[in-house]
C-alpha cells in the first residue's frame, strides 16, 4: 500500500506520506516508521525541508 501511495505522490514529504497512509488505512504511524518502510522497499521520498 505504501508503495502505491509513493508512486501516486512521488513529491510528498514523509509527513505527507504518513497522512495519506493514515487516511487510507486508519493506522497512524510515525515519520521514522514511514522512513524505515521506504528504505525496506528501496523507495526514496522527496528530501525533507528544514
Amino acid at each position: 500500500m505504501l508503495a502505491a501511495i509513493v508512486e501516486a505522490n512521488n513529491d510528498a514529504t514523509l509527513e505527507e506520506l504518513r497522512t495519506l497512509l493514515h487516511r487510507q488505512t486508519g493506522v497512524l504511524i510515525g515519520r521514522s516508521t514511514v522512513d524505515r518502510m521506504l528504505q525496506k522497499l528501496n523507495l526514496l521520498p522527496r528530501a525533507e525541508i528544514g
